[in-house]
């Protein structure tokens, strides 16, 4: 067997980690898309929740239905801040679609699949987001956010949230494989990809069209990349920080070795959490290895507050001065007035009260003081009482329960037996 066939043959032993949104990490390093490499758990940012959520708001509103945006930030977790700014968001996303694509039959969220070896693509049966479980080990995947191919053409748009750049050429890489396999399904020689850049004062768009040359260029890459992974070892680089296996890659815990070694801790890095020798050891040395890591922060920080990093792709690290958040407060005299004045019947929408114990207790305090006859403890029982009351019409109602680790208490039990 030549050694072309054999790497083709590795590829295809099991499932690689290659998508078409991580295609831009693949330029840079392959060995994360190795299948046998552990990705590290999904986690999400703020800025990641705010973005699916406008997502899944989009999905359900591009056929011009209401959506309970309320429930959809409630799906992702949103905070009330997060909450209006899904808002203001889908409000100008509804009105560019509205304009733009009003009469076109699009598509939303859909799973695609191509197979770089084959030239040949599919629409992936998915059963939720970025399912790709009926996946071969051949094909590269990648969901479309909207797409439509129609006598007035092919298009693939990606919508984008966020600071910073979307344009067509910062997620090229990612809008390609889309392209191609849209093209290898359809039968056609040009597909047109664009960024939707939905932010509070409008929706930005790029695009570009990708021509029969451009799309054969695209798929001879994925092509290549899909042939590399078998045998790809780390580089590192300034791309690691977008890396999905950065917790088990070996450069990473070669810098986890150097640490230990400078804070003099011993803390097992590679093995599983399955005992409670090594739970002891790694409750006892974390501590001091993120003080470690809090302190070389710090120091990063104070140089790049004096020069900032030069980046090997031509970029910087510094610091940037951000203006603060504008926070209403709709205590001052005239307001609320103006509000109601302005918007009329829908004022109540944009007026609301917050409230929380502390405020009501700082109520409770200057009510008593203004009654002589109060008692020591009336404030106590009046707080349990209007407490009651609230959870009883539903306006005091618990948030989800959360996990704190501490030292755990022991039962009265317990100590009775350690007394003994």
């Amino acid at each position: 067997m030549s050694e072309e066939a054999h790497v083709e043959a590795v590829a295809r032993a099991a499932r690689h980690h290659l998508s078409a949104s991580r295609r831009y990490i693949a330029q840079h390093c392959l060995w994360w898309a190795r299948p046998e490499v552990v990705l590290d758990p999904r986690s999400s940012s703020d800025a990641a929740s705010l973005g699916s959520a406008l997502h899944r708001a989009a999905e359900l509103g591009q056929d011009g239905e209401e959506v309970d945006l309320a429930a959809v930030a409630l799906q992702y977790g949103l905070s009330k801040q997060q909450t209006e700014e899904l808002r203001d968001l889908f409000d100008q996303w509804f009105c560019w679609w509205t304009l733009q694509h009003a009469g076109r039959s699009w598509c939303s969220e859909v799973a695609l699949a191509y197979d770089p070896l084959t030239d040949a693509a599919r629409a992936l049966p998915s059963q939720g987001a970025r399912d790709y479980s009926r996946a071969t080990p051949d094909e590269i995947c990648g969901t479309l956010d909207l797409l439509v191919v129609d006598l007035d053409g092919a298009e693939n748009v990606d919508l984008k949230t966020g600071r910073g750049s979307h344009s067509v050429q910062d997620h090229l890489l990612q809008l390609e494989h889309g392209a191609v396999a849209m093209a290898r399904i359809h039968g056609l020689d040009e597909v047109t990809v664009k960024t939707a850049h939905v932010t509070p004062a409008g929706v930005l768009v790029t695009r570009r069209t990708l021509d029969v040359f451009a799309l054969d260029a695209a798929a001879l890459t994925m092509r290549d990349e899909l042939r590399r992974i078998p045998t790809a070892q780390p580089n590192p680089g300034d791309h690691c920080g977008w890396c999905p296996a950065k917790g088990s890659c070996p450069e990473t815990l070669r810098l986890v070795q150097q640490v230990l070694g400078d804070v003099s801790v011993d803390v097992p890095i590679t093995d599983p959490v399955d005992s409670q020798p090594v739970a002891r050891a790694l409750l006892d040395g974390l501590p001091r290895v993120e003080a470690w890591v809090k302190a070389r922060r710090k120091l990063l920080e104070d140089f790049a507050k004096r020069e900032p990093v030069d980046l090997l792709d031509g970029r910087r690290w510094g610091s940037v001065e951000k203006r603060g958040y504008e926070d209403f407060d709709l205590s001052v005299v005239g307001a609320v007035e103006f509000l109601r004045d302005v918007l009329g019947v829908a004022a109540d929408v944009a007026i609301e009260v917050d409230t929380n114990k502390s405020a009501i207790q700082r109520a409770l305090r200057r009510l008593l003081a203004s009654r002589p006859e109060s008692k020591r403890g009336d404030a106590g029982t009046m707080e349990r009482l209007i407490l009651q009351r609230l959870r009883e019409l539903g306006a005091l109602v618990r948030g989800k329960p959360y996990q704190k680790f501490e030292i755990i208490k022991a039962s009265k039990s317990e100590e009775q037996e350690e007394d003994e």
